[in-house]
């Protein structure tokens, strides 16, 4: 039987049979084997595996299984929970009940515990809202979206960062850098809330370098701003950046043709920042702000 496959039934029929023939005749297991074309490591594993199907096969447990008390006690945390009218996520508890010494596992193991035990189902899941359109404000000062675009019109690369207010489309504040950090981003924020002292908007940035650090987030939250970062391109929030601000600001640019009559090698919010022609750059901005101030009234 070299180089066939045989079945489990015929495995275990030959086994019977030559342990049989063995027990009967006397004649060496040896011998059978040689007979019957079987080699004896073949034979040894058949017989092995004989005789652990017809045993009680023996639980294995993980090292890392969670053993049936401490998912007793997972359940009853959680019933003790309801009863004291506490609401808390899968999480909150695995972190409670380590913090107690109850139970000590991952935060997965308590999520499916409680799913398996009916504490948690998918109609108690919050529905997501990505996808379903984006909820415009219903008043000023609701949304301000701020963003960061290039200027090439001084002929060096400058950046204009803006805030917008998303209800009125209106232009609260914005300003020419000469670099798009942090801290510019905060200084043109800043500078915007003094003005609207009383607003506490919703913030509403991509995800770039300068609204992703601890350092804005900060920012936000000694202001009392909320922060909502969107997609790249998004078209909900650049609709209003490219059609309010961005695109005003090119008109203006194209009809003022500072594009090829401008040349600055100083920060553009110095005042002694002048221009190849004698053109100030705090001028420019200035006249800049002026074109859009009439076209947004």
């Amino acid at each position: 039987m070299t180089g066939s496959h045989s079945s489990e039934e015929v495995r275990r029929d030959i086994v019977t049979t030559l342990e049989s023939l063995h027990v009967r005749t006397k004649i060496p297991m040896q011998q059978l084997l040689a007979w019957a074309s079987i080699h004896k490591s073949r034979f040894d594993r058949w017989r092995q595996q004989q005789r652990c199907a017809s045993s009680d096969p023996v639980p294995r447990l993980q090292p890392s299984a969670i053993l049936p008390e401490e998912r007793d006690a997972i359940i009853e945390y959680r019933t003790a929970l309801q009863h004291e009218g506490r609401s808390v996520s899968y999480r909150i508890q695995t972190y409670e009940m380590l913090d107690n010494d109850i139970v000590a596992c991952s935060a997965s193991t308590v999520y499916r515990v409680l799913k398996e035990a009916g504490h948690i189902s998918d109609t108690m899941m919050q529905p997501t809202k990505k996808g379903t359109g984006f909820q415009q404000p219903q008043s000023v000062h609701t949304h301000w979206h701020t963003d960061i675009s290039y200027l090439w019109e001084f002929g060096y690369r400058t950046y204009l960062v803006a805030v917008i207010d998303g209800f009125s489309r209106a232009v609260l504040h914005h300003q020419v850098m000469k670099s798009m950090t942090t801290g510019d981003v905060e200084l043109v924020l800043q500078v915007a809330r003094e003005k609207y002292p009383q607003a506490r908007p919703r913030v509403i940035t991509d995800n770039g370098g300068q609204f992703s650090s601890s350092q804005f987030k900060g920012f936000l939250a000694d202001c009392g701003f909320t922060h909502t970062k969107s997609s790249v391109s998004y078209p909900n929030r650049m609709g209003k950046w490219s059609g309010s601000f961005v695109r005003r600001r090119r008109n203006f640019v194209s009809v003022q043709s500072l594009t090829s009559t401008t040349s600055s090698h100083t920060s553009p919010t110095s005042s002694r920042s002048t221009t190849r022609y004698g053109i100030t750059l705090r001028w420019a901005t200035s006249l800049l702000t002026t074109c859009l101030t009439a076209e947004l009234n």
